[in-house]
């Protein structure tokens, strides 16, 4: 058995038109000019048509796939008459030397419109290959078609995803995957859809964990501009801007997210947190209320709203907003932030007198540091 030859084409026209001269499939014209001759050319137009449909439609939709299980030993069926065969017919097809013939869309990732020639080991097969590679220009044959840059772009992106998961890479290696992702995004923007696109946040923590915070933002803006209808890459600049202590620039990068999502609690409630810092409590406190509006029964927004309060005094409305918040933070993995809510009862607790409330919830603090050490 011979190997399958691949031939590429850049139309489907284009390979039906091959496909007609390789099976010797003249123009179909009525024998004379009678009704009953136009009516015959006109119906076997109709099974070129149908059959030529079946063989673009792909593998197994072809009336040649497999065609040697049809015709093993040549065994041909006593219904078929071979002096009546079409060109086109699978036993004409057959006999001039092929085993199977079909289509496909793709081959060693090269996109086009294949044709996958399977050769019978016969003298009429080894003709028509010869015919074939002869009539075929060699680049458009297998893998010798070029590969896609499109193809390679998209394998890049995969590489750089598996290289991102690595927890510390060196600064030269993430230089190049810097420098090849912005090469692809200025090529082929459309590849970083889905999961694609957080190869540019992974790349962005990793610069800020080196230090480098400029590029880790400029990596963020890139993310942003991939997901315009996403506040994710905001957030993160926002975090790491406070991180380094520039709160105007968390400020500004919180807001541009809340114009994409205005209902994300996160963003409100960071947002909140960085006019805390500034010490720009009305706004703190107007964006803190946006995050309980958004997500009322998450704990976290409720704290921020009594840290607020107390800044301003608001003694009661902060003891109520820490009670609520210890009610609904998680223990695990959340110990510290509930024993902070429990730390404010109790500075609440003394502010009042109420020296026994507060050492209960002095000892609730202490418990909630205990879970948090041993976890």
């Amino acid at each position: 058995m011979m190997a399958n030859l691949y031939v590429w084409f850049e139309t489907a026209e284009q390979r039906r038109a091959f496909v007609m001269h390789m099976l010797s499939i003249a123009d179909i014209v009525p024998r004379n000019g009678s009704k009953t001759a136009a009516r015959e050319a006109e119906k076997q137009r109709q099974e070129l048509q149908e059959c030529l449909g079946c063989l673009d439609a792909g593998a197994t939709h072809s009336p040649y796939y497999r065609l040697y299980r049809n015709y093993y030993m040549n065994q041909v069926p006593a219904t078929i008459d071979r002096r009546r065969l079409q060109p086109w017919h699978p036993l004409a097809v057959y006999e001039k030397g092929f085993r199977q013939i079909y289509t496909q869309r793709r081959y060693c990732h090269r996109p086009g419109h294949w044709l996958v020639l399977d050769f019978r080991r016969s003298k009429a097969g080894w003709a028509m290959r010869c015919w074939v590679e002869s009539s075929v220009p060699v680049e458009d044959l297998g893998t010798n078609v070029p590969l896609p840059e499109g193809v390679r772009a998209r394998w890049y992106l995969e590489y750089a995803d598996r290289v991102l998961e690595k927890s510390a890479l060196a600064r030269e290696a993430l230089d190049e995957l810097l420098a090849g992702l912005i090469n692809v995004k200025a090529a082929y923007p459309d590849l970083f859809s889905g999961s694609s696109v957080y190869a540019w946040e992974r790349l962005a923590f990793q610069f800020f964990g080196r230090g480098d915070l400029k590029t880790a933002a400029f990596c963020l803006r890139q993310q942003a501009e991939l997901q315009p209808k996403s506040s994710e890459a905001y957030l993160n600049l926002g975090s790491f801007y406070m991180a380094e202590g520039r709160i105007g620039e968390a400020v500004n990068a919180f807001t541009a997210g809340l114009r994409i999502e205005p209902d994300d609690e996160f963003l409100a409630h960071n947002l909140a947190a960085a006019y805390a810092e500034l010490g720009s409590i009305r706004q703190a406190a107007r964006s803190a209320n946006d995050a309980v509006l958004a997500n009322p029964e998450r704990g976290l927004n409720h704290k921020l709203k009594a840290d607020l309060h107390c800044k301003q005094g608001q003694w009661h409305a902060g003891l109520a907003h820490y009670r609520y918040a210890a009610e609904r933070i998680d223990d695990e993995g959340w110990s510290a932030i509930k024993a902070e809510c429990y730390d404010g009862i109790a500075a609440i607790q003394r502010h009042f007198g109420a020296v026994r409330e507060a050492e209960r919830a002095e000892k609730l603090a202490e418990r909630c540091r205990t879970t948090d050490a041993t976890e």
